[in-house]
């Protein structure tokens, strides 16, 4: 399971369209795991 601390301080400072795209994209990412 990777975490990228990137991700989380980008979801602070991203609008909520593009938060809930960028959250799906982790939930595919860490599946793939």
């Amino acid at each position: 399971m990777r975490v990228r601390f990137s991700h989380a301080f980008r979801f602070v400072s991203t609008p909520k369209t593009a938060m809930i795209a960028e959250l799906r994209r982790y939930c595919i990412e860490t599946q793939v795991d």
